[in-house]
């Protein structure tokens, strides 16, 4: 007792009085884990169905999106599609290798389908062209046309059986002579070349799709300009050959050359284009006395080793010309350049990699190499 108030009287506030049992509940800890749990399954819970409505929520978003940017691939490749193959060929001179350009391009271009392109065909121009021009700095373009004469695969216009959208087959399109002219300038000069000449472009365009300025481009364009030629009889496909064509026609049919040579101007060039196992001149023939000897020599070597030719009159996107026929075979076709009422240039394609379209628009098939020929 002396003690509890000495305590008192020094500390009153921490006197010492008996606590008060708590009562202890048996499993009392039991319940609040079991509390505890239920809390944190609930939760669980809740999170599993939040996660699998996000999850969900993305998924058809993803569709969503996904179908947008396949309708929008589709109507790219459904509107630019003939554009871009024309744009290729014209740059390349082969069909195939356009067609190869062309899917790469949409290829490469679904990374942009997704975002807002304010110009779709500007884009895919210049995906294009840029393919184009790494095609013709490699090594495999280089070695094609390191030696002999290379000329364009022709293609033919208003075939029933293998027809050739309008857009690649276009009317002002270059014409062969063009495209050799061409084989000697840069890669880029090309390029700017095709834009502005063919597709009519402004400089604008042309910069955004070389990645050069409007005033390089024109500069670029004046200068291929004059190394290809400036007269459009030369440059575009002229119209007045089918005259000429015919009398080729009737000379090769009836085996007498007479009248057709009093049609060729002194300084008539004849091409003649190499292939696999394919015998051509290296070096283009000049004047018209040689080139008339040159075809005699053709006709009587393909009398002995093919038999009498059957020749046909057929429109290409390089005019009229004539194909070359042996039991089903496309041997060769003969197209011509004219300028003054004069045949200037005598074009004879023989690579049968060319002559897959013209084969295949009439019914045909290319010739198979021969030995000997």
């Amino acid at each position: 007792m002396r003690r509890i108030v000495a305590s008192q009287s020094a500390h009153p506030a921490r006197a010492h009085y008996p606590r008060a049992r708590r009562p202890r509940h048996r499993g009392g800890a039991r319940s609040v884990r079991s509390g505890l749990l239920a809390c944190c399954g609930l939760d669980l819970c809740a999170r599993s169905l939040f996660t699998i409505c996000v999850r969900r929520s993305i998924e058809r978003r993803t569709r969503m999106e996904t179908k947008l940017v396949e309708a929008r691939w589709e109507d790219w490749y459904s509107q630019y599609r003939s554009f871009l193959t024309g744009l290729a060929y014209q740059m390349l001179g082969t069909l195939h290798e356009a067609e190869d350009i062309v899917q790469e391009t949409f290829l490469q271009a679904r990374a942009y389908i997704s975002r807002e392109i304010d110009n779709p065909k500007a884009l895919l121009a210049k995906i294009a062209t840029n393919r184009c021009l790494d095609t013709m700095k490699s090594a495999r373009w280089r070695n094609e046309r390191g030696s002999g004469t290379w000329l364009p695969e022709l293609l033919p216009v208003d075939s029933p059986v293998a027809p050739i959208e309008e857009q690649v087959l276009r009317n002002d399109r270059l014409s062969i002579a063009a495209f050799l002219l061409m084989e000697a300038l840069p890669p880029i000069d090309r390029a700017v070349y095709v834009l502005r000449e063919v597709f009519e472009w402004n400089y604008k365009d042309i910069s955004k799709v070389v990645d050069r300025t409007e005033l390089a481009c024109r500069k670029i364009y004046s200068r291929a300009k004059s190394k290809v030629g400036r007269d459009p009889e030369v440059t575009m496909v002229s119209r007045p050959m089918k005259p000429f064509v015919t009398c080729l026609l009737y000379a090769l049919s009836e085996g007498d050359l007479a009248p057709f040579v009093r049609l060729l101007s002194q300084d008539v060039v004849l091409y003649t284009d190499r292939g696999p196992g394919v015998r051509t001149a290296t070096n283009p023939i000049v004047s018209s006395g040689h080139v008339a000897a040159y075809l005699h020599g053709l006709l009587n070597i393909t009398a002995r080793t093919l038999g009498p030719l059957r020749f046909e009159l057929v429109a290409t996107n390089g005019g009229p010309a004539l194909l070359a026929e042996s039991d089903g075979e496309l041997q060769g076709i003969l197209a011509l350049e004219v300028k003054a009422t004069l045949v200037r240039s005598i074009f004879i394609i023989r690579n049968p990699d060319k002559l897959g379209p013209i084969a295949d628009a009439y019914g045909l098939k290319p010739f198979q190499t021969i030995a000997g020929q």
